[in-house]
C-alpha cells in the first residue's frame, strides 16, 4: 500500500546510500525526484519537502558514485487533497441517547487552503449560504504560528498555558480563540460560557 500524506504536509525521507569504492554517499551524490515534476525534489541523505502536486507520486532516490555509476530505489506516495480529519467525538464513543453531540474536525485543500462552511453545489445544484458560518477547529501552527511559545489563557477554563503547534484554535467573530486542550475547543463549540479569567481572543 502506498504511503499517504496531505499535499500541505512536508514529507521527510532518509535513505542509506553507499558504494564499494567510495563508501557512504551523501550530498549532491544522492538526488530525489518525483515522476510528477521535472525538477528534483532535493539532494542529500535527508530531505523534507511538500510534494508539488496532488495525487500519486513515484518518488525515486538515485545515488551516483564518482565513476558515474548509479543505483536507485523508488516508493509510491499519495499526496491526498482535499483531506478531512474528525477531532471529536472519538471513534467508538458512547453517548446518552437524545443528548446533543458536538462534532468538530479539520479540512484542508491544496488550492483552497482551510475549508469551512458549506460545500459548493454539485453540478446543476442550487446552493444557498448557511445562516451562520461554521467555526472550524484548526491548530495554532495553521492559524497563527507566531503565537507558538507564547502564553495564552484558555477561553473555557481560564487556565494559563504555553501555546504549541498543536494548540486547538477557533476563529470566531474575527478573533482567534485558543484552548488548553481539544476538549475545551469542543465545549466552546457546544456553547460553554467563557471563564471569568479568560480574556478576549484567547489570551
Amino acid at each position: 500500500m502506498p504511503a499517504r500524506t496531505s499535499t500541505a504536509t512536508a514529507l521527510p525521507a532518509t535513505p542509506p546510500a553507499s558504494d564499494p569504492e567510495d563508501g557512504p554517499l551523501s550530498g549532491a551524490a544522492v538526488v530525489w525526484t518525483t515522476d510528477r515534476d521535472a525538477a528534483p525534489l532535493g539532494s542529500g541523505l535527508s530531505i523534507t519537502v511538500v510534494l508539488p502536486a496532488s495525487g500519486p507520486h513515484v518518488v525515486t532516490c538515485t545515488a551516483t558514485d564518482s565513476d558515474g555509476n548509479a543505483g536507485s530505489d523508488s516508493i509510491t506516495v499519495v499526496a491526498q487533497s482535499p483531506v478531512a480529519e474528525i477531532w471529536h467525538p472519538g471513534d467508538g464513543e458512547v453517548r446518552v441517547a437524545g443528548s446533543s453531540i458536538p462534532f468538530s474536525g479539520t479540512a484542508r485543500d491544496r488550492e483552497d487552503g482551510t475549508l469551512t462552511g458549506a460545500a459548493p453545489p454539485a453540478a446543476g445544484g442550487v446552493w444557498a449560504p448557511p445562516a451562520a458560518r461554521r467555526s472550524l477547529v484548526v491548530t495554532t501552527a495553521e492559524a497563527a504560528p507566531e503565537r507558538i511559545g507564547q502564553r495564552a489563557v484558555c477561553r473555557v477554563t481560564g487556565e494559563t498555558f504555553i501555546v504549541t503547534k498543536n494548540t486547538p484554535a477557533i476563529e470566531r467573530d474575527g478573533q482567534l480563540q485558543l484552548f488548553c486542550c481539544a476538549d475545551c475547543s469542543v465545549r466552546f463549540l457546544a456553547g460553554a460560557p467563557p471563564s471569568d479569567r479568560a480574556t478576549g481572543g484567547g489570551g
